[in-house]
């Protein structure tokens, strides 16, 4: 008496490839999206006083100061790096002057436009902004 195997049933091509797609998947785990690297800003770490004040004082030789170097030299007296002032960053400290630079600006009859360009913003923010250090200054 021969011995029987039993027969199997011809499977197609896409199917097999699908069962081993579900057997990898078991075996590896679902994949797993890139992580995006998004940079942090880092603030500088505080320089000597007399640094600062050098910066300053350049500054402030200037016969008449443009609206970008006007924050500049108001973020060197904020001891906050420009490039943290105009950037995305969130944090209150940073937000609370960066809206009192935008206000500042605006009282030299600067556009909201212009202002915006400055802080990478729109000027709706520096409009709400200007608001917002008016209705602090009066009550």
């Amino acid at each position: 008496m021969l011995l029987e195997l039993p027969q199997q049933a011809a499977i197609s091509e896409p199917i097999y490839r699908a069962a081993v797609l579900v057997r990898r998947r078991n075996l590896l785990g679902k994949p797993k999206p890139p992580k995006v690297y998004v940079p942090k800003p880092k603030l500088r770490a505080p320089a000597d006083d007399h640094v600062w004040a050098y910066r300053a004082y350049r500054l402030q030789q200037r016969p008449r100061l443009t609206p970008t170097e006007h924050v500049k030299l108001r973020c060197l007296e904020l001891r906050i790096p420009f490039a943290v002032m105009v950037g995305p960053s969130r944090v209150r400290s940073i937000t609370e002057h960066r809206h009192l630079l935008m206000w500042e600006l605006r009282q030299r009859k600067m556009s909201l436009p212009a202002i915006a360009r400055i802080f990478s913003r729109d000027h709706t923010t520096v409009l709400t902004s200007c608001r917002k250090i008016e209705m602090e200054k009066a009550q």
